[in-house]
Order: C-alpha cells, then sequence, then structure tokens
C-alpha cells in the first residue's frame, strides 16, 4: 500500500509537470533572450541619459512582448502572472506616492502622462518585473523546496531589481534623495526588494488554481506587500 501510495504521488507531479508548459524550452528561451534585449537597451539609455521617452518605449515593447507570448503561446499560469503583475503594478502607486509626498525620498523625471505622482510606464514596468519572477518562483518550485526557492528568489530580487534602480538614475526617469546609499541605490530599496520577493513563491502555487478574482485579491495583497517591504526596510535603515 505504502508502495502503491508513492506511485500515485508520484504519478500526480508527473501529471502536473506535464500539463503545466511553464517550463518548456520555449518559455525559457522567451524570458531568457526578452530579458536580455531589454537589459541591453536599458543600458544603452542610461548611457546616453535618454529620458522618459526610452523608458516608455522599452516598458511598452516588453509589456506587448509579454501579452502576446503568453497569450498565444504561454499556458494558463503564464497568462494568470501577466495580470496579476499589472494588479500588483497599480496598487504599487499606493507605496510611490508615499514615498514621495510622505517620504520626500523619491524623485521622477518631468515628460510623459502621470498617474498621481507617478509616470504611466511604471504600473506596466513592475508588471514586467512581477511576470518575470513570477516565472522564476514557478520554476524554482519544481525543482527545490518552497523555502529554498523564497530565498533564492529574494535574493535574485535584492541584486536584480536594484541594477535597474541604477539604471533608471543614469537614463533620467528617477531617483532617489537623503537616503544611506551604495553606488547611487538605497540600502531601504536593497532591503524592500529581498522582502517584497518573499511571498511569491508561495503566491505562483496559488495562482495555479485561481479564478480571476484571486488574481486580483493575490495581485492586490501583493502591491500592498511592496509597500510594507519598503515601510520596513526603511525602519530597518532609521528613516522612520
Amino acid at each position: 500500500m505504502v508502495r502503491i501510495r508513492h506511485c500515485m504521488a508520484d504519478n500526480g507531479i508527473m501529471k502536473y509537470l506535464a500539463n503545466n508548459q511553464l517550463f518548456t524550452k520555449g518559455d525559457f528561451w522567451f524570458f531568457m533572450i526578452s530579458n536580455l534585449v531589454f537589459s541591453v537597451l536599458s543600458t544603452i539609455a542610461a548611457k546616453w541619459h535618454m529620458g522618459y521617452a526610452m523608458a516608455y518605449f522599452i516598458i511598452g515593447a516588453s509589456l506587448i512582448s509579454y501579452f502576446i507570448y503568453v497569450h498565444f503561446f504561454g499556458n494558463s499560469l503564464l497568462r494568470k502572472l501577466f495580470y496579476f503583475g499589472i494588479t500588483v503594478g497599480f496598487v504599487e502607486l499606493f507605496n510611490d506616492t508615499w514615498l514621495i509626498a510622505v517620504k520626500k525620498v523619491l524623485i521622477y523625471y518631468p515628460g510623459g502622462p502621470f498617474i498621481i505622482d507617478t509616470p504611466l510606464y511604471m504600473p506596466f514596468c513592475w508588471a514586467s518585473i512581477l511576470i518575470t519572477f513570477g516565472y522564476l518562483a514557478g520554476y524554482l518550485n519544481t525543482k527545490t523546496s518552497l523555502s529554498k526557492t523564497t530565498l533564492l528568489l529574494s535574493i535574485s530580487a535584492a541584486f536584480y531589481i536594484p541594477f535597474f534602480e541604477k539604471i533608471a538614475d543614469e537614463a533620467l526617469w528617477w531617483h532617489y534623495i537623503d537616503s544611506p546609499s551604495i553606488h547611487g541605490v538605497p540600502w531601504f530599496v536593497i532591503i524592500g526588494e529581498f522582502l517584497l520577493a518573499i511571498p511569491i513563491p508561495f503566491i505562483i502555487q496559488k495562482l495555479e488554481n485561481a479564478n480571476s478574482y484571486w488574481i486580483f485579491v493575490l495581485g492586490t495583497i501583493e502591491g500592498f506587500i511592496v509597500w510594507l517591504a519598503t515601510w520596513l526596510a526603511m525602519v530597518v535603515m532609521n528613516l522612520i
């Protein structure tokens, strides 16, 4: 009976992997190549201080490519990740407004349409980031334990996202003031990125069977976790 139960469990895992097309070679190469291309474009924008127009171009192209891929080539989990990421991006506007109007440490360069105090491209920038990290979390979830996935993803976020914070400063998109920094990136941002990534592997598991309502709920929760992570990071750095 024990052996039968093990076989049934193994079959369940195999069916899950077979049905979850997130882990195809096509998905892997799409995320690798798209992130490489947009990283190169962002680096070019930083080198020549190209301003807000380049931000709209890069983020718009990124979002369009993700939309096309997940809807025509991806599976349902990738499509859910897309709308989860957009929800997080718009809820995160609360965090931006808090950093700009209350803490007065975040400054966006002028240009283009704004939502409250934030450029229109920013919610979609967050969406692109969350889709990429959601894919990575989903992949790692099948390779190792949830705790190890959480640690690996958080460390990745703490290194990867601040790279773009530095680029944003050089590209004249946004920058921070009056905050202890390393190479122009505030420590509270690095700590905050580590913290905000912690729930993502767990959320990805819940997204697998989520309907539209729960995609919105989970995105809203993660959006407020972004603010909570930022607040905790600022507490650590004695900025509150």
